[in-house]
């Protein structure tokens, strides 16, 4: 994804929210921008969006060169979810620009299949 790595850590299901703990590093000799704090997750036919005000650490924005960053981001949502019963979640997480207008951006999406 632009050489960005995303790590996803702990996730936490509750009855209206999901946390993930989330790992970034820019393997690259850009500066990449990327906004996983305003992007999405759906369980089923349910829609989750990031809550920018809950998530911990400084993942949005300007990624430079050869930096990692990290921190959990919270997604929420008014349907009541059993947190047994989810199996799956994809995470959208938007696009990660490159510095260099000439390369494409990437779509940052992972699929998590839970046991």
């Amino acid at each position: 994804m632009n050489d960005l790595e995303i790590t996803l850590g702990e996730i936490k299901i509750e009855s209206k929210k999901i946390f993930v703990g989330m790992t970034l590093r820019n393997n690259s000799k850009a500066k990449l921008t990327f906004y996983p704090d305003q992007g999405c997750a759906v369980v089923g036919n349910v829609q989750l969006d990031a809550n920018m005000f809950m998530t911990e650490g400084k993942l949005s924005g300007d990624i430079l060169a050869e930096v990692q960053k990290s921190g959990v981001i919270a997604f929420t949502t008014d349907t009541v979810l059993n947190p047994q019963e989810v199996k799956q979640i994809i995470f959208d997480f938007g696009s990660v620009y490159h510095e260099s207008w000439e390369v494409a951006a990437k779509e940052a999406k992972i699929t998590i299949d839970l046991p």
